[in-house]
């Protein structure tokens, strides 16, 4: 819901409105996931946002503040729809990544490798499977089908969950940041953008500025290779966020992590949605939300 939304409708229904804990309807999503609106590089270099089943019209440049980063690792054949394997949605630093854990769900499929013998079976150590490791994606497509490449055949993704932001004044001459709704987005990433991720937080850190707090321009660049395209996320720090903001993405960042680590269940999503198709819409500017202009949904 848009901050316009909520003024008018506070405003109409007075106190009592107000009053209502709106995180109480929250209890009705099964999936935390889907209480986000979800943000998708497309294959011809934009940005799709998507709130529930409306899609925006595509972005070409994205003011985003990064509040937190979660990842998962999942394992598919060529025609199934479910994993053979796959993690829960799990931060991704070093420390966590040694005791990153999948279920394999099926003992017949693991071509040239007894699966069962990996010590906890069903529950799979990602460090010790051999479908984690690079150069194994082409083994496991000669015996899966699909086209394999040179890196693992179970593949990773990112998530990075924050807010839109726009530049609303300068101090000391360097760009300040508010969000432009109180929206927090899911950006599904492909692991040929965790490099990205990491140089985000680098850039961070380098800048003695904490990682919320960071204001980064995102633009989605286009690779090819033969007929194939994709979008590789670059991220450039442009600011840091106001105080105004500040305090909600500490609020947020508890939110998602307590939300995450009670949802528990494994990542299902194949690794081709982390991107998504053309759209016919025209790009915009910034991202038009709904509401925004007082229309409403």
């Amino acid at each position: 819901m848009s901050n316009d939304i909520a003024r008018a409708a506070t405003a109409h229904l007075g106190q009592a409105f107000e009053n209502y804990d709106i995180e109480q309807d929250a209890d009705y999503i099964t999936n935390p996931n889907a209480g986000f609106a979800t943000v998708k590089m497309s294959t011809d270099g934009f940005f799709v946002i998507s709130i529930g089943d409306q899609n925006l019209p595509p972005v070409e440049d994205l003011y985003f503040v990064v509040v937190s980063i979660f990842g998962s690792r999942a394992l598919f054949t060529e025609e199934g729809d479910k994993p053979v394997c796959s993690t829960p949605f799990l931060p991704p630093t070093k420390s966590a990544k040694k005791d990153w854990e999948g279920v394999w769900r099926n003992e017949d499929i693991s071509p040239g490798f007894d699966i069962s013998q990996v010590e906890d079976y069903p529950n799979i150590l990602c460090r010790r499977c051999p479908w984690a490791r690079f150069g194994s994606d082409e083994r496991w497509c000669d015996e899966n089908g699909g086209s394999g490449g040179r890196g693992p055949a179970c593949k990773e993704k990112r998530f990075l969950y924050g807010y839109v932001v726009k530049q609303t004044s300068e101090h000391q001459g360097i760009p300040l940041y508010e969000r432009v709704n109180d929206t927090i987005h899911r950006l599904i990433l492909p692991a040929t953008s965790i490099k990205t991720v990491e140089g985000m937080v680098v850039k961070a850190k380098s800048g003695g500025v904490p990682l919320p707090a960071a204001a980064f321009r995102l633009q989605a660049n286009v690779m090819s290779s033969g007929s194939m395209k994709w979008s590789v996320l670059k991220a450039d720090i442009k600011g840091f966020i106001g105080q105004e903001t500040w305090p909600h993405v500490l609020e947020a960042r508890q939110f998602i992590t307590d939300a995450i680590a009670s949802f528990g269940q494994a990542d299902e999503e194949p690794y081709g949605s982390t991107q998504t198709e053309p759209s016919d819409d025209e790009p915009v500017g910034e991202p038009a939300y709904p509401g925004d202009d007082g229309t409403g949904f």
